[in-house]
């Protein structure tokens, strides 16, 4: 995370025998432990995921709307775009 976006918390050994690998940082959405996993071919999660997903149920908690993916989708992007 910023401003030391070339650390990782964790060695390339555990990342390698982790099952998934789940990050809470959001910016950079691409931490070193997220390109560590890209490189070992890890199934992962990462902090700019599980912001979108918490992003997606706060909306449909305050108005009962839950958006469609073409919804989701362009929200993302637009999102990505000023990343």
């Amino acid at each position: 995370m910023f401003p030391d976006t070339q650390s990782c918390p964790f060695s390339e050994k555990q990342v390698r025998d982790a099952e998934i690998v789940i990050d809470s940082v959001a910016n950079p959405v691409q931490t070193q432990l997220i390109r560590t996993a890209v490189t070992l071919k890890k199934a992962y999660v990462t902090g700019f995921d599980i912001t979108i997903i918490q992003s997606i149920e706060q909306f449909h908690m305050y108005t009962g709307v839950l958006p469609d993916e073409p919804t989701l989708k362009a929200a993302r992007e637009f999102v990505q775009a000023s990343i």
